[in-house]
């Protein structure tokens, strides 16, 4: 259950990140502490990225 919520909860976060780099009508964003990443992507990856 926690893990669905998790996935429920990134893929939204995903979709208001998109529709937030087309209005401000950008290519992309630039993630760069681990708590952004996290965020993000739901883990946070050790060494270079």
């Amino acid at each position: 259950m926690i893990e669905e919520t998790l996935i429920n909860y990134l893929f939204l976060r995903k979709k208001r990140l998109q529709r937030a780099i087309r209005e401000a009508e950008t290519d992309g964003i630039f993630l760069t502490s681990d708590v952004n990443i996290f965020y993000m992507t739901g883990t946070v990856f050790g060494g270079y990225y």
